[in-house]
């Protein structure tokens, strides 16, 4: 940017380990909640088809996590 005017912006990567959720009680409590999030409800026809009792969900744990904040001067 040097020198250059820059919009304000903000930002937080995040690295770590990802690992599958196997616990059934937390798959199934992950799994109404983005039914819920995104289609209104986990009993929508079209979440699902696109989750199917076979949906690999990942948990990311995460180990290194960085933040910057350009929006201030």
């Amino acid at each position: 940017m040097e020198g250059r005017a820059c919009a304000p912006t903000k930002g937080s990567p995040s690295g770590g380990r990802a690992e599958e959720v196997t616990d059934p009680r937390l798959w199934r409590k992950v799994w109404r909640a983005l039914g819920t999030k995104y289609y209104g409800s986990p009993e929508s026809r079209a979440f699902q088809q696109l989750y199917t009792p076979e949906t690999l969900i990942v948990r990311l744990r995460p180990e290194g996590v960085f933040f910057w904040d350009y929006s201030a001067e």
